[in-house]
């Protein structure tokens, strides 16, 4: 969540909606509640929302957002953790994109 926020701030964008699987971490960001081993996480994300004119913060189940689930599960398997910006939707995101239309 943080590198997403830190993301979309870089990139100027003003208003923003950002899903999690994380259903914890959501109510933790809607109703400002404190879980001390992210205490530091949570600190820089509430800085860099102030960025933004406006934010939400919405869960989605896992089954329900099959491509944020399939990223996240990616980024696991690349070799560093630089942040990945691409121009193109990546050829191995395209058929969950399609199934989640359904």
């Amino acid at each position: 969540m943080r590198w997403a926020v830190l993301s979309l701030s870089r990139l100027n964008y003003r208003k923003v909606i950002f899903e999690s699987d994380s259903q914890q971490l959501v109510s933790i960001l809607v109703d400002n509640g404190d879980m001390p081993i992210l205490d530091p996480i949570l600190q820089d994300i509430k800085l860099l929302l102030q960025h933004f004119e406006e934010t939400k913060f919405v869960f989605m189940h896992r089954g329900g957002n099959g491509v944020a689930d399939r990223i996240a599960k990616e980024s696991l398997s690349l070799e560093n953790y630089d942040p990945k910006l691409y121009s193109i939707v990546p050829y191995w995101v395209k058929s969950f994109v399609e199934l989640d239309k359904l």
